[in-house]
């Protein structure tokens, strides 16, 4: 009895994730290559960078998209599916990486109905779904949950080894090694704690493969020193005070406002985010004013800090480097939003049921605004189809 019991709990978890994986995984992935009629001209030709292993060696920066998609034309691929799986691919493990991180600072309702709210988000949809390594930006998030599992996990030689290993990947995308940085100052103490910890043979191995990594970076910017402002996230020329404050301005004025003017990327001119998800935020901001010396509120903070400047400066960095912040933002606003519920109904089951229903309607509406947005509007508009109108010419 006490087996059956055993293998039924560690099943239901199993069956959860599994199904929560495959849902994501039909969510980034159905329809890939055909929601448009073609590619666009951008799409076109960062295949045909990327169908070339010497053309990246030479300029290894969004390495890890970039090699994926030469491997998916290696083994024949061509496609626009294809040519999108790699970015699809990459926002699948943000995807479950933004859960685990979820998990680590809230309840399981607010981490699971959090996560359906910013898998379903059109920009993130427009970002994973493109044959473009905007999603790369995002990748700030796998390595803030690694390190957030580094200080609460039971196997911390095993996280660190993969942080390492995303530490090394994050740094070939333009702008990130500022987050790279603080991300390490961060976590020095548990850092260096851990190398310590290891067998004087799986230090060297570790620090000995990080390098091996990175190696190919490094020569590059010995041969092409031009690839290293990119690589900061700085522009080739810095704008003026008059531009970084437009630039500045434009953060707000495009998530609450009017939304980028971007066919490729984005519909007309609605703003990135809902009126549900606004309110949250707003409302996650007035949460962490309360609480600011949480370490959780400072690397926040401090990620928009980063994100804000490097935006400002527009460089190759922009908005999509804040987005799973601001959904984190919002998150926390409406994880704010259920406890107060709660305590004006601690112990009135009607109350309660109507607060559960209320709030997963509400999200579940925005979900579906969200995607019919991408899947339904974006497609058939008359611009998106002009842009996507390219056919993939063989290599």
């Amino acid at each position: 009895m006490n087996i059956k019991k055993l293998v039924v709990n560690a099943g239901r978890p199993l069956v959860v994730y599994t199904a929560a994986v495959l849902a994501g995984t039909l969510l980034l992935f159905r329809h890939l290559g055909s929601i448009t009629p073609g590619v666009s001209a951008a799409e076109q030709a960062q295949a045909n960078f990327a169908s070339n292993f010497q053309r990246i060696i030479d300029n290894p920066l969004y390495a890890p998209q970039t090699m994926l998609s030469w491997l998916v034309q290696k083994i024949g691929q061509g496609t626009p599916f294809g040519l999108r799986a790699p970015s699809a691919l990459i926002g699948l493990a943000v995807l479950c990486s933004f859960y685990i991180l979820l998990r680590q600072w809230f309840t399981l309702r607010i981490a699971a109905l959090g996560t359906l709210l910013f898998a379903c988000s059109s920009w993130f949809l427009h970002t994973a779904r493109i044959g473009l390594p905007n999603i790369l930006l995002m990748s700030i998030v796998i390595l803030v949950m690694l390190a957030v599992r580094l200080k609460h996990t039971a196997h911390p030689k095993i996280v660190l080894l993969f942080l390492l290993i995303a530490l090394a990947a994050t740094v070939y995308i333009p702008g990130l090694v500022w987050f790279v940085a603080a991300g390490l100052f961060w976590q020095r103490k548990i850092i260096v704690h851990e190398i310590k910890a290891f067998h004087f043979s799986l230090s060297f191995l570790a620090v000995l493969f990080s390098l091996l990594l990175l190696s190919p970076l490094v020569l590059a910017f010995l041969k092409h020193p031009h690839l290293i402002t990119a690589w900061l996230g700085l522009p080739n020329q810095v704008p003026s005070f008059g531009t970084m404050a437009r630039n500045l301005l434009n953060i707000p004025v495009q998530l609450f406002v009017r939304g980028p003017r971007s066919p490729s990327l984005w519909l007309g001119r609605i703003p990135i985010l809902d009126v549900f998800t606004s309110i949250m935020f707003l409302l996650g901001v007035y949460t962490y004013s309360l609480h600011l010396r949480l370490d959780q509120a400072q690397m926040i903070g401090g990620i928009f800090a980063i994100g804000v400047i490097l935006i400002a400066l527009a460089g190759p960095v922009n908005l999509t480097v804040l987005l799973p912040w601001i959904y984190v933002v919002a998150i926390t606003g409406l994880a704010y939003f259920w406890q107060q519920w709660l305590s004006v109904f601690p112990r009135n089951p009607f109350a309660r049921g109507i607060g559960n229903a209320f709030l997963i309607a509400v999200i579940l509406l925005a979900c579906g605004y969200h995607l019919l947005h991408y899947f339904i509007a974006w497609p058939r508009n008359t611009d998106t189809k002009q842009i996507f109108s390219t056919t993939i010419m063989n290599r």
